[in-house]
């Protein structure tokens, strides 16, 4: 059984393969992935961990290079764990062995994990990951309409004014691709929100369901979002015709008792500051893409 670090385009491509049938991805999004990990991952040259025993995959997962930062004149990369998957048979000490490598092979680097199951949160506890301020929290335009009808004497006059990347001071140390941003006024109050567009896809086999939605990746002030939550989701919603929308952003207490279960993750190396990036650490993460 051998551990490796995924270098080249085919190693990429037998891994994508193998984890396309474990999360049931099709095609398209298979290239998708394929496509934004070569461009996104210049700087890093590697693309993630694979273990192969008998010539056969039996586990892998994928780092997308979130970005770099600068902490008390240190320089520290941010990688991002994604899709993580291994054969039942595998399982065991195996998953524990291939993140103890990626730690032990980027311990001068900041490791996240947005997405983990309970179980896999267990592994990564143990080896020293922390649970983030920010939680993942999912609701469909059906919840957030019923909410918005009920709130409906609380809303304010929503206007858009002119979006623009660069006057976000994040660009230097994050990578944007694949994201998108809109900008509000609400209250008197300009309010910046950068979102990336997903899809949910389902072979129902009469026919395949494909429902568009939103991620709500970062916005410039989490109280003022949190108090027109509802709102402004189906606001976004219906300018870009979504049907759901996930949020992996700070929010408000209000919001302390939802989903509590599903923190983000993340591994610092000693004595550094979880909180000089836990507000924007979705940004070019696989949040971005997949």
């Amino acid at each position: 059984m051998k551990l490796l670090i995924i270098k080249n385009n085919e190693d990429l491509k037998d891994v994508i393969n193998f984890l396309a049938i474990g999360f049931n991805w099709s095609l398209k999004k298979k290239e998708k992935i394929k496509q934004s990990l070569t461009s996104h991952n210049k700087q890093l040259k590697e693309y993630g961990y694979f273990v192969v025993d008998n010539n056969k995959i039996v586990g892998g997962f994928l780092i997308f290079h979130q970005g770099n930062i600068i902490y008390k004149k240190k320089f520290f990369k941010i990688l991002n764990i994604s899709s993580w998957y291994v054969l039942p048979k595998s399982r065991g000490g195996l998953p524990l062995l291939m993140i103890k490598n990626i730690i032990r092979n980027n311990y001068n680097s900041i490791i996240t994990n947005f997405t983990p199951t309970l179980n896999t949160q267990k592994i990564l506890i143990a080896l020293g990951f922390k649970k983030n301020n920010i939680y993942n929290l999912k609701i469909n335009i059906l919840s957030i309409l019923i909410k918005y009808l009920l709130e409906i004497q609380n809303h304010k006059k929503i206007s858009i004014i002119k979006n623009d990347l660069r006057r976000i001071k994040i660009r230097k140390n994050y990578f944007l691709n694949n994201l998108k941003q809109i900008d509000f006024k609400i209250s008197q109050k300009e309010l910046s929100i950068i979102f990336a567009e997903t899809y949910f896809e389902k072979n129902l086999k009469i026919f395949n369901l494909k429902l568009k939605g939103i991620r709500v990746l970062w916005t410039s002030n989490n109280e003022l979002y949190s108090k027109h939550f509802f709102q402004i989701n189906l606001f976004i919603l219906w300018q870009k015709k979504g049907y759901f929308c996930t949020t992996h952003c700070q929010l408000s207490n209000d919001f302390s008792h939802l989903n509590k279960k599903n923190n983000q993750l993340i591994f610092t190396p000693k004595d550094f500051d979880n909180r000089k990036v836990s507000s924007i650490l979705s940004l070019g993460s696989e949040l971005n893409f997949i």
